[in-house]
């Protein structure tokens, strides 16, 4: 039995096929779960230039029954109550401790032990069952914040995942700010993570949603910033308060130089835009002190702590004495609106241009001191017309001004 599919090759613009094949070994089956074995062995087909056809083993027949056990469980484990939350505490680098967590759902099986998330979400997001799932793990994180404010401990910031599947149902926005009242969280206080690859779909319902989250006062958490190609865009197109760095930006990171500089460009990103950056995935000191040394907001990962139950999350709070609110999303801004004076505005640029004279932004890194952004007037003072050409010849401006030190 054989299930084929045809791709147009990015590179090439080439159509290549390929195809999953089950040797049919077990008569018993119908043709209908001999064909299902042969999309899963077409669907495992990795893409390489070489490999076009895989054939169905028992190694996919496992995973096959993996996810048939997650996905015909999900309900009744809910209703058991084998799912909980663990909490992942978020270092603010500027206030030095734990100003806010993430709420990460678990899946404790009563045969099968502890199921990791990345096994049942993708099974989840498949079936549907994951907007039920990130409602109770909402909830959760709800009733957690007022458990501390029942027992007059300070107020901490809490994130939570809304998946692509629940941001595309209309009533979601409803639902969130019914659950946030249940609990008296104010939205300021209830983050709202949401993957960036849910912007490539260009979905009004979900693009909607998350600005009417926004609105009314939901800080959202661009989850995943820079794994993919749409980064760049979904800046463009997307409201957002916090850009949340890819954790793969620190895998290899002590071996690859480039990681460092691609980080710190997003960092300066993130400033220019009034959005901190969230750098996840941080297991090691020298990680850390360069995150801190680059103007990093805040850091996540197992160099502070590793997600854990709601008790010692409890205990680790109360070790890291974290008694006020974290404002760092909402006081970011800078005092002086740089886009208001480089911006479009032309009429306010010449105004605050022919007060204070010429503006120009620069960065000291090594021994370069490069130009970044510049007014009309700055290239009147430097008798250049009001083009790039300027920045294009004096990359460094540090050889200009000591030519006999470079």
């Amino acid at each position: 039995v054989e299930n084929a599919v045809v791709k147009n090759c990015a590179a090439t613009g080439e159509l290549c096929f390929y195809m999953g094949v089950y040797k049919i070994d077990d008569r018993t089956l119908s043709i209908e779960e001999m064909a299902e074995r042969a999309s899963i062995a077409c669907r495992s087909v990795s893409g390489g230039m070489r490999e076009h056809i895989t054939y169905f083993d028992e190694k996919m027949q496992r995973k096959m029954l993996e996810e048939e056990l997650i996905g015909s469980e999900c309900y009744r484990a809910l209703h058991n109550k084998e799912f909980c939350v663990y909490f992942q505490p978020i270092y603010g680098v500027k206030a030095k401790k734990f100003v806010c967590a993430e709420a990460l759902a678990r899946w404790n099986h009563p045969k099968h032990g502890t199921i990791l998330p990345e096994k049942f979400l993708p099974i989840f997001e498949k079936n549907g069952f994951i907007t039920e799932l990130d409602l109770y793990v909402l909830e959760q994180a709800c009733a957690f914040q007022k458990k501390r404010a029942d027992e007059g401990l300070g107020k901490l910031p809490m994130s939570v995942n809304i998946s692509r599947t629940s941001l595309y149902n209309p009533s979601m926005f409803d639902k969130i700010n019914a659950t946030a009242r249940k609990y008296k969280v104010e939205p300021k206080n209830l983050r709202i993570e949401v993957k960036e690859s849910v912007f490539t779909d260009n979905s009004t319902t979900l693009i909607e949603t998350i600005k009417h989250l926004r609105s009314a006062g939901y800080p959202i958490v661009l989850d995943g910033f820079g794994g993919g190609a749409s980064s760049m865009n979904t800046l463009k197109k997307m409201p957002f308060d916090v850009l949340k760095l890819d954790m793969k930006f620190m895998e290899g990171f002590e071996k690859n130089g480039k990681i460092g500089a691609i980080i710190t460009s997003l960092v300066r990103t993130g400033k220019w835009l009034n959005a901190p950056l969230l750098a996840e995935g941080v297991e090691t000191r020298e990680q850390f002190e360069f995150l801190e040394s680059i103007g990093c907001g805040y850091i996540q990962g197992y160099y502070f702590a590793r997600p854990v139950p709601e008790d010692e999350f409890t205990a680790l709070l109360a070790e890291n004495r974290v008694t006020m609110q974290d404002t760092a999303v909402e006081n970011y801004e800078m005092d002086v609106d740089i886009n208001k004076i480089f911006g479009n505005d032309s009429v306010l640029s010449k105004l605050i241009g022919s007060i204070f004279g010429g503006f120009g932004i620069y960065e000291f890194t090594g021994d370069k001191l490069e130009v970044i952004r510049v007014n009309e007037e700055y290239y009147n003072l430097m008798g250049y017309a009001a083009d790039n050409r300027y920045l294009e010849e004096n990359t460094n401006v540090w050889e200009l001004l000591f030519p006999d030190v470079v």
